[in-house]
């Protein structure tokens, strides 16, 4: 169940994609942890893409979540830097280590794909429909 909550606050809402979103590594590591261990997908199904600003040490923060996640650097995608002009310079520094978006690949598994994304939403929606008095 915490597993299951976690994914409805931080976890995606679109259809057919089964991803976190967070910057705290303990968030990542419980998320990574749950569908691993809970719902049976092994590591090499999960990616990586790390959203930064143009201030980040992308080296440094792709070795920082490779080693807190122990996945290897094949399994990070593209890192995508935000340049957009309008970001507060107060912001700096916020997130020394960037966003993290953690996805479920399938690997051409049927039962990593779209099916978890649905069984995901299902166990979602039965908990928002609990009619415990």
């Amino acid at each position: 169940m915490v597993g299951l909550g976690l994914y409805i606050g931080e976890g995606s809402k679109t259809s057919n994609s089964v991803r976190m979103v967070n910057s705290d590594h303990r968030v990542i590591l419980l998320a990574m942890r749950w569908f691993n261990e809970v719902i049976g997908v092994p590591k090499e199904h999960f990616s990586i893409r790390l959203h930064l600003y143009p201030d980040s040490n992308e080296k440094k923060i792709l070795r920082f979540w490779s080693k807190i996640t122990r996945l290897p650097l094949g399994q990070f995608k593209k890192s995508q830097v935000d340049y957009r002009q309008d970001k507060r310079v107060s912001r700096k520094g916020k997130l020394p280590y960037g966003t993290v978006h953690m996805s479920v690949k399938s690997c051409g598994r049927k039962e990593f794909g779209v099916f978890l994304s649905r069984k995901i939403e299902a166990w979602a929606e039965e908990v928002f429909n609990d009619k415990r008095d």
